[in-house]
């Protein structure tokens, strides 16, 4: 599908994304930052202002890692979550069409990129919103709620108890005052033998989780994308920058 839309592209730049949230500055972000680009990734903040699967590179004696923004990595890749391209590229480069969503389509995708002589930069001017507060990140990760979970189970398993506690407090952070997290939270803490440790961590967490409001850290500006956005919804996935 993507392929296919891509080809109706009317104007110079073509934005591809996985249904986030843009704000009003985006297209001053794409000004801002010039011409002389083919493909980019933007900065992609979660609910709680830390950074989504943004600036990434994947493979490699790494795995998959989030970059400093200022860092170089012949394994860098743009996530499917947005991309930025001038509309030729998809002349010359197109999406895997049998490959979907969580597949290593925007890995193959990047490779694609690349091997086309195409390099991938990094606009700092842009961001956007992944409204999904399940996520956050955690060192040079990114993981959603339940997923760190499993993560501590396993630490746990491999009887690394330092490193599954430090997920712990990870996951008390990502809990912040959800019931439902919280009770998953103490279950897990159960099952390993840290009840009392994540009891503490959930006492000493109450004083300050919901200091902030979401609307506070919602999005990179603090508002939502406005109604006369330069973002053109085409379809849930897809949107197209307006010159």
């Amino acid at each position: 599908m993507r392929n296919e839309l891509a080809k109706l592209a009317k104007f110079d730049h073509l934005v591809v994304s996985d249904d986030l949230v843009f704000g009003a500055s985006f297209g001053d972000g794409l000004k801002r930052f010039g011409e002389g680009c083919e493909a980019m990734a933007v900065r992609i903040m979660n609910p709680d202002g830390s950074r989504f699967w943004d600036w990434t590179a994947t493979g490699g004696m790494k795995g998959s890692v989030l970059l400093d923004y200022w860092e170089a990595d012949r394994n860098v890749y743009i996530t499917g979550g947005v991309c930025v391209l001038k509309a030729e590229v998809i002349d010359r480069v197109t999406w895997d069409g049998i490959r979907g969503f969580y597949q290593l389509e925007d890995v193959d995708f990047s490779a694609r990129l690349k091997a086309a002589g195409i390099t991938i930069r990094f606009n700092p001017f842009c961001s956007v919103l992944h409204d999904d507060d399940r996520y956050s990140r955690v060192g040079r990760r990114v993981f959603r709620f339940d997923h760190l979970l499993g993560q501590v189970l396993e630490r746990r398993q491999a009887k690394e108890r330092d490193e599954a506690r430090r997920l712990l407090a990870e996951a008390r952070r990502m809990a912040e005052v959800n019931p439902e997290r919280i009770a998953l939270l103490k279950h897990i803490a159960t099952r390993i033998g840290e009840k009392d440790y994540v009891a503490k961590l959930i006492v000493k967490g109450s004083k300050g989780v919901g200091s902030r409001s979401r609307s506070e850290i919602r999005t990179p500006e603090n508002r939502p994308a406005p109604a006369h956005s330069i973002i053109v919804r085409i379809v849930d996935h897809l949107k197209y920058v307006c010159r």
